[in-house]
């Protein structure tokens, strides 16, 4: 019952998400943004293909963070369509780029995720060694506010 309670909730939330995503991009508040956000309502929705056709583009026209978080988001996609290859690629690259410590651990997750699937140790213990130097970098969220 608490499951069934919890999972409900779940759905609520991502849809007062997804109406609030939508109304930001029909009102023009997304301002040059506004493709990233296309492609999360695309996601939201469930059409992958066209969430990776907008985040590809999103990913060379936006600035920092948006365009870092849209490779991001193609490389999920990319996952999703079972495109492990393409994805290791995206979240290689954007794990050794300039973006924000947090997206980079992400793609280091991602790419460690996917070397485990692979049984490609070698890859695994270069993500896992990137990760323990970017905890490192990264300032601990205090506690009582996640």
């Amino acid at each position: 019952m608490a499951k069934a309670m919890q999972e409900e909730a779940q759905v609520r939330s991502t849809r007062v998400y997804l109406e609030l995503i939508e109304r930001g991009i029909a009102e023009g508040e997304c301002g040059d943004r506004g493709e990233f956000f296309e492609a999360m309502a695309a996601l939201m929705h469930g059409d992958v293909d066209l969430a990776t056709e907008r985040f590809r583009h999103a990913q060379r026209h936006l600035p920092p963070p948006f365009g870092a978080m849209a490779s991001y988001g193609l490389a999920r996609c990319e996952v999703m369509r079972g495109r492990s290859g393409v994805a290791m690629r995206v979240f290689k690259k954007l794990a050794t780029c300039d973006a924000p410590a947090e997206i980079r651990r992400l793609a280091w997750l991602e790419v460690e995720a996917l070397a485990i699937t692979r049984d490609d140790r070698l890859t695994r213990r270069k993500a896992r060694e990137a990760l323990d130097q970017l905890d490192g970098e990264l300032k601990p969220v205090p506690t009582g506010t996640t």
